[in-house]
């Protein structure tokens, strides 16, 4: 808490954005679009951790950073359009090009040895060291669609593109994705004539998109700055962080798409009904590393497929109307996420994907096989505390009433890698919002929820913070921890070191939480000062507005937030790593416009 609040931090930010868009006709129904913009983003940041004597904490000397970051980012389109209706047929045709490219300069400076708080400055350092970075990637596309809809009823689209990313090596850069998409309104049709349906359309479509969500120059063997030993002397030298990989390609993803629109009872329902099949292949997934690899960073390959099935459902409608208007707009999506292929290793057996390794276990409590969704939870499963009574069988497993109890699946009387079994999956089943809105004079009032569940969320703040040992800060709920007399199941003895402290940290289902949620994400309340009163002030408008985000959470989950957000990527989700959680915010806006 010392080095939080001590330290003195400035942060300096300047930032300009820009954007510039023209339009030509050249010929009558040809249209040519140029479209630039920019994003100039510096920043220059300032900490200086002082010298201290606090009780029997202290430092003896200051310590300065200072950091520096320059990003330009730039992107640039041109298209070409043609149009033209004839009769009942209408048809669109684009082509164009589209380069975009991110550039970012940065570098850090930290100087030690000041000892005088006065002598603040990088320059009154004694001892330096530096980091630096200048990254440049991009990319570049070119498209065509075509558009053709016969008497606004029978619709067609066509789209094909070609993209290249500089985060893949030569040979590998560019990705070519079609896709196409059909409508029929059958509300158009004459044979159909309904009382309270207005508007009916079947769609179905599907396509081929890509992914380029990966770091820069990963197909490249990088090397960073290594300390090591050379003669009696710490030296600093090169050597390789990550094992690049010139193979890398695009993950493709292939997708069908069937759904329905309706709209009701003259526009005042409208209900969207898709059923999608998305089929992922070539993953660009992170591998973990066993520390005989030799570098800290994991290497990122393409691998296996992975299916995501679902229905979506999306309802419109406009509950009252007049001089109070309501509308409500709720949609909910049902998710089945399925690991397809992974491949097999050299002897034919399916390949197994661990997660990252938690340090205080030294375990995963994630893994990904064919058959399951991505990044399953797969640990022991807590079944209790040994009692009293159970002494006899715990000493068999090296446990001593008090400790905790898991499930002996293979029945062997030792815990062993055999005990483990799948107990949930990091994807939820279903997530969706509601937003209602509501309308009276110049009041406006907009209510937002949202909520997600059917998934899981490893707890490991609790491993460290529920678990009864004597020097760490404890969560309320060690207080009924287990003693003779008070023969708890739920928390085990106080202990540290030994055999104690090896199980009560196992990666079991004991951290492992229901993660459903729903929450009151935002409430916004406006008010739009009349007209006449600002016609005096030469205003054209001005509206007062209030509003919180991060309102309320209702969950089950006992950690800081339901939706933490693993640092493992896919094969790791659901590992509340305890993240800065969301901040409650409330604010209140004038908008004014002369």
């Amino acid at each position: 808490m010392i080095n939080i609040l001590l330290p003195v931090r400035t942060l300096k930010t300047t930032r300009l954005i820009g954007n510039v868009k023209a339009d030509y006709e050249i010929l009558k129904r040809l249209v040519l679009s140029v479209n630039i913009g920019g994003d100039i983003n510096l920043t220059n940041q300032y900490n200086y951790t002082p010298l201290y004597r606090i009780g029997i904490f202290q430092n003896s000397q200051g310590s300065t950073t200072n950091e520096f970051s320059q990003g330009l980012n730039w992107v640039s389109d041109a298209t070409l359009e043609y149009q033209k209706s004839q009769g009942r047929n209408t048809i669109k045709a684009l082509v164009g090009l589209s380069a975009q490219q991110f550039n970012l300069i940065a570098n850090s400076t930290t100087g030690i040895g000041t000892v005088d708080n006065s002598l603040n400055q990088l320059s009154n350092q004694t001892n330096f060291s530096a980091t630096g970075s200048d990254v440049s990637s991009g990319l570049l596309s070119s498209f065509a669609r075509v558009n053709y809809g016969y008497n606004n009823k029978y619709l067609l689209t066509g789209t094909i593109r070609r993209d290249g990313s500089s985060r893949f090596g030569p040979g590998n850069q560019y990705g070519i994705f079609p896709s196409g998409s059909a409508a029929w309104r059958v509300s158009q049709e004459k044979f159909f004539n309904h009382q309270f349906i207005n508007d009916l359309k079947f769609r179905v479509s599907f396509g081929l998109t890509g992914n380029q969500n990966i770091p820069d120059f990963a197909f490249l063997t990088r090397a960073g700055a290594t300390p090591y030993v050379f003669g009696n002397n710490v030296a600093v030298g090169n050597s390789a962080r990550t094992i690049g990989n010139p193979n890398l390609q695009w993950e493709s993803a292939k997708q069908l798409d069937v759904g329905m629109d309706i709209s009701l009872l003259k526009g005042r329902m409208s209900l969207t009904v898709d059923y999608y099949n998305k089929k992922s292949q070539d993953l660009l997934i992170q591998v973990p590393l066993p520390l005989t690899g030799g570098v800290p960073e994991d290497p990122t390959i393409n691998l296996g497929s992975v299916q995501n099935t679902g229905l979506e459902f999306n309802v419109s409608s406009k509950n009252f109307v007049g001089k109070l208007v309501w509308t409500t707009d709720f949609n909910i999506t049902r998710n089945k996420n399925l690991v397809l292929s992974i491949g097999t290793n050299s002897i034919g057996q399916p390949l197994q994907i661990p997660g990252i390794t938690l340090a205080l276990p030294s375990d995963y409590p994630n893994l990904t096989v064919a058959g399951r969704p991505i990044g399953s939870f797969y640990m022991y499963r807590f079944i209790g505390i040994w009692q009293t009574s159970e002494a006899a069988y715990a000493a068999t497993g090296g446990a001593v009433p008090g400790d905790p109890k898991y499930a002996d699946l293979n029945k062997n009387g030792i815990l062993d890698d055999a005990d483990k079994e799948f107990v949930g999956s990091p994807q939820p089943t279903y997530f969706g919002g509601l937003n209602n809105n509501f309308s009276y004079g110049n009041f406006s009032l907009s209510v937002f929820m949202n909520f997600s569940g059917g998934n899981k969320l490893y707890n490991s703040m609790r491993n460290l913070n529920a678990r009864a040992v004597p020097f760490n800060q404890q969560l309320a709920e060690v207080a009924d921890f287990w003693t003779p007399t008070n023969p708890s199941n739920n928390v085990p003895r106080p202990s540290q070191g030994g055999n104690t402290t090896y199980l009560a940290t196992k990666i079991s289902t004991r951290f492992l939480e229901d993660a459903s949620f729903l929450k009151l994400k935002n409430v916004s309340l406006s008010y739009d000062i009349p007209s006449q009163k600002l016609e005096r002030l030469n205003l054209q408008a001005a509206k007062f507005s209030l509003s919180g985000t991060n309102l309320i959470t209702w969950t089950k989950y006992s950690g800081l937030d339901p939706e933490s957000a693993s640092k493992g990527g896919l094969t790791s989700g659901g590992l509340d790593l305890t993240p800065y959680p969301p901040t409650r915010i409330y604010s209140l806006s004038l908008s004014v416009i002369f």
